[in-house]
């Protein structure tokens, strides 16, 4: 099971101080990682070496959006080799229009 990278984002990105963002920043890219997911710790890094403004821009509108990719990335990998319940499983998710399948 996944980590509800949602759920950590639980201070006000527009008025925290750029070391509060950058922690929270951090702190979902170890996820991230911990998890192996594709794409969403590239993303973060990116934003990681950038400006603060386009952290914040990030964390703010394009995180659940790289998360559910990533997400969906691991969903159809699970297909490779798989029996036919799991791709059944697999299947199902991927034609769900939520990220919360």
């Amino acid at each position: 099971m996944y980590k509800d990278v949602r759920t950590m984002v639980a201070i006000d990105l527009d008025n925290a101080t750029t070391t509060q963002v950058r922690l929270l920043a951090n702190q979902i890219l170890a996820e991230a990682n911990r998890e192996s997911l594709p794409v969403l710790p590239d993303g973060i890094q990116e934003r990681l070496n950038g400006a603060a403004d386009d952290l914040r821009a990030f964390l703010r509108a394009e995180l659940e959006h790289a998360w559910s990719t990533a997400l969906r990335v691991a969903v159809a990998q699970t297909l490779t080799n798989a029996g036919p319940n799991v791709q059944a499983a697999a299947n199902k998710v991927l034609d769900a229009p939520s990220v919360d399948a």
